[in-house]
């Protein structure tokens, strides 16, 4: 599940931990399950949106780790709830507000497009490299990457832990 990457040649399928988290999901109290079918919900619109409007995307998974959020009464909001559940990134203050202010609010309420996609110089072809264009684009990835990173966190402390005589386990 917290895979980064998909390795060429293998088939698509759900996590091995699926089922775990899904009946950790239906096992948990109602307000888990909402704040889990909302973020789904949230993070599928950013992922379709996403391929052909990448700040629509980032806005979206921003949205559905704050709908996520909702679910965790240790966190008042979404950079609470990043904070708690990312590990990977030391200093967040700044991307925390990128992530909140520019992608999200700004996209939601001005209809502002961070990553450029209206923006005059990308509907001509330039052959030439731009590096402020490719700082953008690694930055984006990187909030892609601590969003997802936040998700499959949280996901993970949903998940039960597996007596060696669960059925369900022992039939896959």
């Amino acid at each position: 599940m917290a895979a980064r990457y998909r390795v060429a040649g293998e088939l698509q399928s759900l996590p091995p931990e699926a089922r775990k988290i899904l009946r950790g999901i239906d096992n948990s109290a109602p307000l888990v399950g909402d704040a889990f079918d909302r973020g789904a919900r949230l993070y599928q619109v950013g992922t379709v949106c996403g391929q052909s409007f990448p700040s629509v995307g980032l806005a979206y998974r921003v949205a559905a780790v704050e709908a996520i959020s909702k679910a965790d009464n240790q966190c008042k909001g979404f950079s609470d709830f990043m904070r708690k559940h990312v590990n990977s990134q030391k200093e967040m203050e700044e991307v925390l507000t990128y992530l909140y202010s520019v992608a999200r609010s700004a996209h939601f309420h001005g209809g502002e497009f961070p990553m450029g996609e209206f923006s005059r110089s990308h509907f001509w072809f330039d052959p030439l490299m731009d590096s402020e264009a490719m700082q953008r684009d690694a930055f984006h990835r990187m909030c892609h990457e601590l969003t997802r990173e936040a998700i499959v966190n949280w996901l993970s402390q949903m998940v039960p832990e597996i007596s060696e005589t669960d059925p369900d386990e022992h039939n896959r």
